[in-house]
């Protein structure tokens, strides 16, 4: 029995059960639902726990018979934002799948139009995004995104073992001599042990100084206070105050280390982590997920937050850390002198052409960009 003609579908405000249907579909290409999935349950979090407003997410639903499947998505989920000097609500845009028996049917253009006259009526001020290559055209080309083109992202990743690496070489030299040796030998432990245990020697051999870290479960009340400081430093930035952290990190489905900075008893700064294992082989993967410090105490402190979160266990081998950030971000962190390799993001960040969107990407400051302001944790 053929489908019928998808018709949008605008969830507002989303349920439970359809925050899951969409992390099914997001996940598995199927309309069914397992909230022991983490695609599903970041997709529940994200849409429906928002303390600031309610995500958005508008679906094209198709139907053969008494059966409905999901046939394209679009969601938007609103950020509490420190713009220019005041607070506003901006959106992410993301989650644009489309099934494939359903693709260059316009689904795309007519869910970025609705969700986009739904965002701005409901009072976001302007959408961001950082779209992959597939749909970049249509953003740029069909509406007339803005690609913030002083955004200098850049993705910096340390290798610390060396499965990851002879994993790089057998998929880019699949099938020949030289990849099967390469990778074969690279992958005994007679190797990669002392790659690991040379990278934290080098970590270790890194000046400590002063300031005292510790793990924390919790964001309290002083983290509002550290906020207020340090946005003083910065043009644009996703609102670090507690209320935001405790929701992105606390809250989140995820897992998260978070490892606060003191000086002299006082709040000066912050790092968090996420570790995720490969269920394909015995490594994971150690993100950066977010940080700030207080300019005023010194780089020092971003360096002892680095260091210590690069020398913390975790629940299994780490085989890379990575992370995004800006090239003049106003909290840089020493990412060459603890072994990190840099490279541009190759990912654009574009705009909504509106009158903030606009001022945005044309605005010569830089963002304080890291991987908590995507969808991708």
């Amino acid at each position: 029995m053929s489908k019928e003609e998808p018709a949008i579908v605008q969830m507002e405000p989303v349920s439970e059960v359809q925050s899951l249907r969409i992390g099914a579909f997001l996940a598995q290409g199927t309309p069914t639902a397992n909230p022991t999935q983490s695609r599903e349950r970041l997709a529940h979090w994200k849409l429906t726990k928002n303390p600031f407003l309610q995500g958005f997410a508008h679906v094209m639903v198709s139907s053969s018979g008494n059966e409905e499947y999901l046939a394209s998505t679009f969601t938007a989920t609103p950020k509490p934002m420190w713009a220019w000097g005041k607070e506003a609500i901006w959106a992410e845009v993301g989650d644009t799948v489309t099934a494939p028996e359903f693709q260059r049917r316009g689904l795309f253009s007519r869910l970025h139009n609705s969700i986009i006259a739904s965002a701005l009526e409901a009072g976001v001020e302007t959408m961001y995004g950082l779209p992959n290559q597939n749909s970049l055209p249509a953003y740029v080309k069909k509406f007339k995104w803005i690609i913030k083109e002083n955004a200098n992202l850049i993705n910096c990743t340390k290798i610390t073992g060396t499965t990851r690496v002879a994993d790089t070489i057998s998929s880019r030299l699949p099938g020949s001599l030289a990849g099967r040796i390469a990778g074969g030998i690279l992958k005994k432990s007679l190797f990669d042990k002392p790659v690991q245990l040379a990278s934290r020697a080098w970590t270790r051999m890194q000046a400590q100084g002063d300031t005292e870290i510790e793990i924390i479960s919790a964001f309290p009340d002083n983290f509002n206070e550290l906020w207020t400081k340090v946005r003083e430093h910065v043009s644009l930035s996703t609102l670090r105050n507690q209320q935001y952290l405790a929701w992105r990190f606390v809250e989140n489905p995820l897992p998260f280390k978070i490892f606060s900075a003191r000086r002299k008893g006082e709040l000066v700064g912050y790092l968090v982590t996420h570790f995720e294992p490969n269920k394909d082989s015995s490594y994971g993967r150690l993100s950066i997920a977010d940080w700030i410090y207080d300019p005023v105490a010194g780089k020092q402190v971003g360096s002892d937050l680095l260091r210590r979160a690069l020398l913390e266990p975790q629940d299994g081998e780490v085989e890379v850390v990575s992370a995004l950030s800006n090239r003049n971000s106003p909290f840089p962190l020493p990412w060459k002198k603890f072994g990190f390799l840099i490279r541009d993001a190759p990912k654009p960040l574009i705009f909504f052409p509106n009158d903030c969107g606009t001022q945005a990407a044309n605005d010569p400051e830089s963002w304080h960009f890291t991987l908590s302001d995507t969808c991708l944790l």
